[in-house]
């Protein structure tokens, strides 16, 4: 445009021309790019020992403090940054702005994140593109714009997996990004039908739509098989037990590989040392490296008799540091284990001296694996502690204990899944139960903080018509929800995962050659469906 006709404006010619220049200036200067919002959070959070750069979210309460537990509330994806790539962005509008000026006269804004809106040669046109977006569903996450419209990844589901041999599920730990290590036995080979004979110990990483990451399948022709997963230090620890040739007896087993599914090594413990390992536990907060990592389970004597059998790990060689027992004549085992801060070590399982029982037993070690002290609770009828999760303050003290595990009474045909909250020295402050009408059982629990507890078992309305089960309460103990899972007769739930906003039950569906992998991720007002 000649200076001479800037000048002159005033005729009507010069005029037009000017106001042209000026809004074709505009229409190519003020229309800025689609923002690109912050990748939304999965919404797992909880203790400090996940995955590298992550927090770790763990099966039970592993944070310090008495609110370090998961918060409680409907599983959402309304994150920051999910609320930030909605319809009214800053390109949409200037979009429209451009195209009035530039041959679109109503504009070109369609209302849609997931176009990048134009004119050109005076039409609008509408360019599908892959932003960040937020699809507005509560249990979804990972929102992006495919085909012009934002689709999310469902965060509650419930899979099965395995086939035609007996696939089970026994411990989970959920991770950050909303999936969890799963571990446990398959007689299928796993997903990939890798069989090697006889049944396998079994490791999975599912991701949070539940599709797999990786698997081990380990294993001989022998029977082997994985009770217990704990997460650290960008390692999984699995314990079992393994079998060899030379004399095929049970012997306890550590298993840790890295957080891409890579082996890092192994421990099989003598037979005459350890039989069977059924958990471990590693924690983040313990004064000493060396005592962050400690494995139970029991061993069998050449007589028969059964003690708790338990053993501190270095958690760099994954060698025992020591190895201790414990028990009398008869039967006695640990279930589950705690790590606390001070280097003590907490046990449950059951104890059956002399054959009577059995009966819940939970003991205090200290850093050396000797006794602090030890009780059980009920002298008649039968009972078992299947799991622990320890209470520690602020100060990162322990100031109790709450077990799951079943309870019959004397003269009940069938057993109640049993909550009990014992104090630091083992005092029981209260005890909950739920019954069905052919039985029930807790097998795993998870702290949410002060604000509860959630367990994962088994319930049937009638006798031999077991359903996985989860169980939601309060601080108390009182049930604020249960949940029945699982399709074939003969589910289980053997072990819980918690992130911040869904919890998941981990089992088999169905019993026996029949039964299924069982993995499940709910919202945490116990639905597979969103609000």
């Amino acid at each position: 445009l000649s200076r001479r006709c800037v000048a002159a404006a005033r005729t009507p010619a010069c005029a037009l021309a000017l106001a042209a220049w000026v809004s074709l200036s505009l229409a190519g200067c003020g229309a800025d790019p689609k923002p690109t919002p912050t990748t939304q959070d999965s919404g797992a959070t909880g203790g400090d020992i996940g995955f590298a750069g992550q927090d770790g979210a763990a099966r039970g309460d592993t944070g310090a403090g008495p609110d370090s537990g998961v918060a409680d509330g409907d599983a959402s994806d309304s994150s920051a940054s999910d609320s930030s790539a909605n319809d009214s962005s800053a390109s949409e509008v200037g979009a429209t702005d451009a195209a009035a000026g530039g041959g679109c006269p109503n504009g070109c804004d369609d209302g849609n994140a997931c176009t990048d809106d134009a004119c050109v040669a005076g039409q609008c046109t509408h360019t599908p593109n892959t932003q960040i977006c937020d699809d507005g569903k509560p249990c979804t996450a990972g929102d992006s714009c495919s085909g012009g419209a934002c689709v999310g990844k469902p965060t509650v589901w419930l899979k099965t997996y395995g086939g035609s041999g007996e696939d089970v599920g026994r411990a989970g730990y959920g991770l950050p990004d909303g999936g969890l290590v799963v571990a446990g036995h398959t007689a299928s080979g796993g997903v990939a039908g890798k069989a090697k004979g006889g049944r396998d110990a079994w490791l999975l990483r599912l991701d949070a739509q539940g599709e797999v990451v990786w698997e081990q399948v380990l294993g001989n022709d022998l029977d082997q098989t994985a009770y217990d997963v704990a997460v650290w230090d960008n390692k999984v620890a699995a314990v079992g037990t393994w079998r060899e040739h030379s004399d095929k007896q049970a012997r306890g087993w550590l298993h840790i590989a890295d957080d891409q599914g890579k082996a890092l090594g192994s421990h099989v413990f003598k037979a005459s040392e350890v039989t069977e390992l059924h958990a471990v536990a590693v924690s983040a907060a313990a004064k000493k490296p060396t005592q962050r990592m400690v494995v139970a389970g029991y061993t069998e004597s050449s007589a028969g008799d059964i003690a708790l059998a338990v053993a501190r790990v270095d958690p760099q060689t994954y060698k025992p540091l020591w190895i201790k027992s414990h028990g009398t004549t008869g039967f006695d085992a640990a279930w589950d284990v705690a790590a606390l801060y001070n280097g003590n070590i907490a046990l449950v399982g059951d104890t059956a001296p002399g054959g009577s029982g059995p009966h819940v037993w939970l003991l205090e070690l200290d850093e050396t694996g000797a006794v602090v002290w030890q009780r059980t609770y009920f002298s008649d009828g039968e009972d078992t502690g299947w799991a622990i999760v320890s209470h520690p303050d602020s100060a990162k003290q322990n100031q109790g204990y709450t077990v799951a595990g079943t309870r019959r009474k004397p003269g009940a045909a069938h057993t109640a899944a049993w909550l009990m909250r014992a104090d630091a020295a083992g005092k029981d402050q209260w005890q909950e139960s739920v019954i069905a009408p052919g039985g029930a059982a807790a097998y795993s629990i998870a702290r949410l903080g002060n604000s509860g507890y959630v367990a994962a078992g088994r319930s049937a309305q009638t006798k031999n018509a077991d359903q996985a089960l989860l169980w939601r309460t309060d601080s108390v103990g009182a049930t604020l929800w249960s949940m029945p899972v699982g399709v074939a007769s003969g589910s289980v739930g053997h072990g819980v995962a918690v992130w911040k906003q869904a919890y998941g039950l981990i089992g088999q569906d169905g019993a026996g050659k029949a039964a299924n992998l069982l993995v499940m991720r709910a919202t945490t007002s116990g639905k597979l469906t969103c609000p």
